[in-house]
């Protein structure tokens, strides 16, 4: 396996394939059950300098919900406290149409459903 460090740096290169999405910041209600690979857990805890809340679900982790209605526990005042080093998943969304944004956010250039689901799966894999 690489060292921690080739891993981190393969999993920013994937991030910085994605477009940027010109945000409107109201996607909040979907700041929820967020899903990620151990090593964006690594990677926030790198970035945050504390341990990640995260549960097993499913053979993946989810960041531990900040009460019950789901919330990320890194959404602070209705913003996300970690965005530069926030996950695939949440870096997805608005970018493809998988995962389309309600509030008319939109990507530079839509990412393939296909191509995400690839990204994904990459990062679990590291």
């Amino acid at each position: 396996m690489a060292t921690l460090t080739k891993r981190l740096r393969v999993l920013r290169g994937i991030y910085d394939r994605l477009p940027s999405v010109a945000c409107n910041g109201l996607c909040v209600k979907s700041c929820s059950f967020i899903m990620l690979g151990q090593i964006e857990a690594t990677n926030l805890e790198q970035a945050t300098g504390r341990p990640v809340p995260t549960s097993p679900v499913q053979g993946h982790l989810m960041l531990t919900p900040a009460d019950d209605q789901g919330r990320c526990p890194y959404l602070v005042l209705g913003r996300c406290s970690v965005h530069e080093a926030r996950p695939l998943i949440c870096r997805l969304f608005g970018a493809t149409p998988d995962l389309a944004c309600s509030h008319g956010c939109e990507p530079a250039a839509p990412v393939e459903p296909s191509e995400a689901r690839a990204m994904l799966a990459e990062v679990v894999r590291l």
